[in-house]
């Protein structure tokens, strides 16, 4: 994980439950090691490949495919060394309001 991965994961965290984060990254290779947050994730694959584990499940999520992550699920993401760009939505889900 480098250190702008680990600042966004602090900023999601920290942030109000009624604020929906947006991220679209560039080429980047990614490499989360296992971490939970209290916002459910809503991850679209621009270009490229991108591995999610979910608890003991594991999920190849190609180009231009949708992967959602409840909140308080532990979760890894990584693109085994190839680079990724998506975008990122973080929101508290409606089962939790």
């Amino acid at each position: 994980m480098n250190a702008e991965q680990r600042e966004y994961i602090g900023i999601i965290n920290q942030s109000a439950e009624e604020v929906i984060l947006i991220k679209k990254t560039g080429w980047e290779e990614v490499n989360l090691p296992g971490h939970v947050h209290g916002k459910c994730q809503i991850i679209y694959t621009l270009a490229g490949t991108l591995h999610v584990e979910i608890g003991s499940e594991s999920y190849f999520v190609p180009e231009k495919h949708i992967a959602w992550i409840p909140q308080g699920a532990e979760h890894k993401l990584s693109s085994n060394s190839r680079q990724v760009s998506m975008v990122i939505f973080l929101l508290l889900s409606a089962k939790s309001q």
